[in-house]
This record gives structure tokens, sequence and C-alpha cells, in this order.
């Protein structure tokens, strides 16, 4: 099923709720990434995401880790997403999918609708202008655009202007990937983006809960009404 959207999308196009998507990374212990999720799920519900990425692991080991992650997502109503597996993500009846490889194959994404169904979110990584294009003519929902801030091993950074420009290309959801914390997040928003991915800001956050919030402040303050 696709994450609930936001209040107040346009119609005709895909803006999803959540807020801040965490991307799972092997090197920490399952049952510190379970803890986080849980936590985090409790406290922000459908502002919060979680998508699960282990390129190494076996696929009866990612199957085992996708059905603990899916449990845990569910049960504070978070959404969860499966990298690289439209079949993965229909079998344990996850909420998308991430296709890290549609820029070398766009088709990718057709087929991968064709098993998620139309309810099922497809997510993208996003590096140039050309890509934020093949992503939105290609039915694409969502797109993490990255490098947006200093990150080891990502290249260059490019800015919060790829924000904005990914923003005035595609009526879609955008999330702003690489070297994010929390004192990046007002711009982040200002630019145009509708929420963050991480991975070292929440799993090596001390109190994870206080960090997703400070991640998720600047969207909360603006969708708080006026007294």
């Amino acid at each position: 099923m696709r994450p609930p959207a936001s209040q107040d999308r346009q119609i005709g196009q895909v803006r999803l709720a959540s807020r801040v998507l965490l991307i799972t990374d092997p090197s920490y212990a399952a049952a510190h990434v379970d803890a986080v999720v849980a936590v985090v799920s409790g406290a922000l519900g459908p502002l919060f995401a979680v998508q699960l990425r282990d390129k190494g692991a076996s696929a009866g080991d990612l199957r085992m880790r996708a059905v603990a992650l899916r449990a845990l997502t569910r049960a504070g109503g978070a959404s969860f997403i499966v990298n690289g597996s439209p079949e993965l993500a229909a079998e344990v009846g996850a909420d998308g999918v991430h296709l890290p490889g549609f820029a070398q194959d766009p088709s990718i994404l057709g087929r991968a609708r064709a098993i998620v169904g139309p309810s099922g979110t497809l997510y993208v990584p996003v590096h140039t202008r050309h890509e934020v294009l093949l992503a939105r003519d290609g039915g694409a929902d969502a797109l993490l655009v990255s490098p947006i801030f200093d990150s080891p091993g990502k290249g260059p950074a490019r800015g919060v202007a790829a924000l904005a420009e990914a923003r005035a290309l595609a009526p879609l959801s955008i999330y702003a990937l690489g070297g994010i914390d929390a004192s990046h997040v007002a711009a982040c928003h200002r630019a145009g983006a509708d929420g963050v991915a991480i991975i070292r800001a929440l799993l090596d956050a001390p109190d994870p809960v206080a960090t997703a919030r400070a991640l998720i402040s600047p969207w909360t303050r603006t969708a708080q009404p006026s007294p």
C-alpha cells in the first residue's frame, strides 16, 4: 500500500507523508537498527520511513530482515521500503521499492510497477538533471537527490541547488541524501525537499527520537496552523 499522502498535495502529484527516511546499514548490528526503528516509528508514525539496504546479504537473510522491519514499521505506522528487489517488496507487503539501477536501465521502473502494483511507491536515486527527467517521465514516485552535502565516497557535494532544480522539474516527493544532519534540514526544506534520507545521523544518535524530531522540525513547523 502506498504511504499516506501529505494533506497539501496537488491533484495528480505524488507527495508522500514521510519526512525522514532511514536507510539501513549492515555495519550496524541488527538489534541496534531494530531498536532505533521501533522507537522512532512509534514516535513519528507516518512521518518516518525505513529502507532496507544490504547488498551483501543472502536472499534468506535479506528476507528475514525484511519481515522483521516490516513488522516494526507497521506497528508504529511508518513506511517500509526494500532496496533493489520489487519481488521481495511485494512478498513482505512493503510500501515501496528503491531502484538503484534505474539510470542505466529506465525500463526497470515499468517492470517494478508491474510487480508492486499501482499502490506501491517507486523510489529512485538521482544525481543529475537528466536522471530527474528520466525518473519523472518513467513513472517514479520519489527521488533521492544526492549528494547534497559532503559524504564519504559519494563525489562532490551538489548543494541544495540540486534540490531546487529537482523540485522545479518533477512534481514528485524529493528527499535530500548525503551528509545530512539536523543542522542542514532547514536549508533542505527551503530548497523544496519533502524530507531527508539519512543513515548515521539517526543510527549514531544517543537519543534517536529527539534526533528524528529535530530532523523533521522544518516540515512540522510549516504544517502547524496559525493561531
